[in-house]
């Protein structure tokens, strides 16, 4: 029975000396294992950009979760329903399209497949 503890702490002892520490190298680019929204993420709004007007707008995408978790990337931020950012507050996001409030008009951009959205 000695001996067979000595050998599993050995092996135990021999496995955490020699065991490597793996970093992810990202290279430049979003790591895929952290999560983008939700508990543990890394990307939460950052300060407001000033957004004064629909031209400031750039619609990269949309993360839709049809039970309330919705998110729009905009302009590099990662916003949700009710979100601001300078005068722009983001009123509601749709699988496709998000609806913007910008001072007192509301506006639709909808996602395109090339660099950001086109706007109404």
């Amino acid at each position: 029975m000695r001996k067979l503890l000595f050998i599993v702490y050995f092996l135990l002892f021999a496995a955490n000396c020699y065991a490597e520490n793996f970093t992810y190298n990202s290279k430049g680019k979003r790591d895929p294992f952290v999560p983008l929204v939700g508990a543990g993420a890394v990307y939460e709004t950052k300060e407001a950009v000033e957004i004064n007007s629909l031209q400031d707008v750039a619609l990269e995408g949309i993360v839709y979760d049809e039970k309330g978790g919705s998110r729009a990337i905009i302009n590099s931020m990662i916003l949700k329903e009710g979100d601001k950012a300078g005068a722009m507050t983001v009123e509601k996001i749709e699988p496709k399209k998000v609806t913007l409030r910008i001072g007192e008009e509301d506006h639709e951009v909808i996602l395109s497949g090339e660099k950001g959205g086109e706007k109404q």
